[in-house]
């Protein structure tokens, strides 16, 4: 009797979501510029990104939902959605612009990339299971962001990404080469009339045997003689002006501004402005701002998605900081 009792309960929410308006697409529109660029050697940008994030995604965590009015049952399934798999909710809208969901007797789940496929007729990019035999339903929440700039954040973050790799990369070369780098080019005989040039078979054989036997560790020469006469010109590259904290600086300022995070958070620019963020005052108010920061992105997600779901919810969220007249 109870497991009838339950399976007419699971088949009625079933069928409530699948009379819903088909969700299992996002609509196609104007292609944006892309900006294809080839992250660094060692993606140090990645990292301070998922950082950033994660300082709002991880509010999922002071965050309870309250429901207003609709279906309970299906409130329940929401909710356990929410406290399981928001914060991933969340990270996949801001690194791919949108998150795709498939609903399942009476559980919500997000979908990874081999779940699904996407086709297109021109209008609309739907999402559809890989499993013909699936009998769930796609949800496809498009985040607002990518509504209004067809990109994601991490998409158009990509030239201020660029730019950190390429920061944190030309730093970590002068740390792993001692400060130094040399450059040696072969010598013109005086009197000729052409200028003097290694083959690059010669400089591949050349860089391969100095870069193997050249140092002062005890497996490697002191002295090398070598065929060519050539030139060397050393420059101490810890000695030049490269800019490079002030370079990293305006980057991760403007990861944190498109996330919309107080800097003050972000402590690669704590540890390397010249005016510690240690005045209680500033801390404060700095994570009230990012508390502000995720209700609004919790608005336009979760109670957005809600509605979509025809449930209204609202929210409340613990550990908020108050200030002034709030305190």
């Amino acid at each position: 009797m109870k497991s009838n009792f339950i399976n007419r309960t699971t088949s009625r929410i079933r069928n409530y979501f699948f009379s819903l308006k088909s969700l299992n697409y996002i609509p196609i529109r104007k292609t944006q510029k892309s900006y294809d660029i080839d992250i660094g050697s060692l993606d140090f940008a990645t990292i301070v990104f998922e950082n950033a994030c994660d300082l709002l995604v991880d509010l999922v965590s002071d965050t309870t939902l309250i429901l207003k009015s609709g279906n309970p049952t299906s409130f329940k399934a929401f909710s356990d959605f929410f406290y399981r798999d928001g914060k991933r909710t969340l990270v996949d809208i801001f690194v791919n612009g949108y998150a795709v969901i498939g609903y399942l007797n009476g559980r919500f789940e997000i979908l990874d990339t081999c779940d699904y496929y996407k086709k297109t007729d021109g209008k609309k990019l739907e999402f559809v299971h890989r499993d013909t035999y699936w009998q769930g339903e796609i949800i496809v929440f498009e985040g607002e962001h990518h509504r209004i700039y067809q990109m994601s954040h991490m998409e158009k973050l990509k030239p201020f990404l660029q730019l950190l790799n390429n920061v944190l990369n030309a730093s970590n070369t002068i740390t792993k080469k001692m400060g130094v780098s040399i450059f040696a080019t072969p010598r013109t005989i005086s009197g000729m009339n052409t200028v003097q040039k290694l083959l690059p078979k010669e400089i591949e054989k050349l860089e391969k045997s100095t870069e193997e036997n050249y140092g002062a560790l005890d497996t490697q020469k002191i002295i090398h003689f070598l065929s060519d006469d050539l030139r060397f010109e050393i420059i101490n590259l810890a000695g030049q002006n490269l800019g490079l904290n002030e370079k990293m600086r305006i980057a991760v300022l403007a990861i944190a501004d498109k996330i919309k995070i107080p800097a003050n958070q972000v402590s690669l620019i704590d540890a390397n402005t010249s005016k510690a963020f240690a005045n209680g005052s500033e801390i404060l108010e700095g994570d009230f701002q990012k508390y502000q920061s995720f209700e609004r992105l919790l608005v336009s997600t979760f109670v957005e998605l809600a509605k979509m779901l025809q449930i209204d919810i609202t929210y409340e969220i613990y550990n908020k900081p108050k200030l002034g007249l709030e305190q």
